[in-house]
């Protein structure tokens, strides 16, 4: 039997070319729009029961296509993670995303973007790295954790195993292994690996 071994630079190469929207594919009608903010719990929509007086931090992340003869671009697609500072937990939780489901615009920008917003979003939530939503994860978001666990750990993103019972993961046995594996993982981005957020910059396609 002959065993194939894939050096990290052919690896690169081989991501690039799976099916990821790079950043010089977008159009000129689309772009990335990134907004911070921070706010007591008890005035937040979804705070998980968290003390009403302590801060949750949020970083929302949307894209947006302007079509010919509208007057505002419409937003296509969108990340949001949120922080609780002040707890056990400090990593970054997705809170919601979504590529094209809230939206009726039709634009080939929309394909295979959900990595590059993945991307973004766990630039932003730098050392303190970003996590699975304790409140459950779609079928489809759970394609994008398993696929940096499987693929990218090691390439331009680093792992963490995460102790079970912090970040709401409750109680070990309530979870499935191997399939439940992304849940007890912390993501960051390597140090030292190409910033998406800077490319897009220079692009024009990225507004704070």
């Amino acid at each position: 039997m002959i065993t194939m071994r894939i050096t990290r630079r052919q690896l690169r190469y081989l991501i690039k070319e799976m099916a990821a929207k790079q950043p010089s594919e977008l159009s000129d009608s689309f772009h990335w729009e990134v907004i911070k903010w921070s706010a007591r719990a008890s005035d937040e929509e979804e705070w998980d029961g968290w003390d009403g007086e302590q801060i949750v931090n949020n970083i929302f992340v949307a894209g947006y296509v302007h079509t010919e003869g509208s007057g505002e671009p419409s937003r296509a697609a969108s990340i949001l993670i949120k922080q609780k500072p002040e707890s056990d937990c400090k990593h970054w939780e997705v809170k919601s995303a979504s590529v094209g489901v809230h939206s009726d615009v039709s634009s080939d920008d929309l394909v295979d973007l959900g990595p590059m917003m993945y991307d973004i979003a766990m630039e932003l939530a730098g050392d303190d790295g970003m996590i699975s939503d304790s409140g459950g994860t779609s079928e489809a978001a759970q394609g994008v954790w398993n696929f940096y666990l499987l693929n990218r750990s090691g390439v331009d993103v680093e792992l963490y195993d995460m102790d079970p019972g912090l970040c709401g993961r409750g109680d070990i046995s309530g979870f499935t292994f191997p399939r439940d594996d992304y849940k007890f993982k912390v993501y960051r981005k390597r140090a030292g690996s190409p910033s998406i957020i800077k490319k897009l910059e220079s692009l024009g396609k990225i507004r704070f």
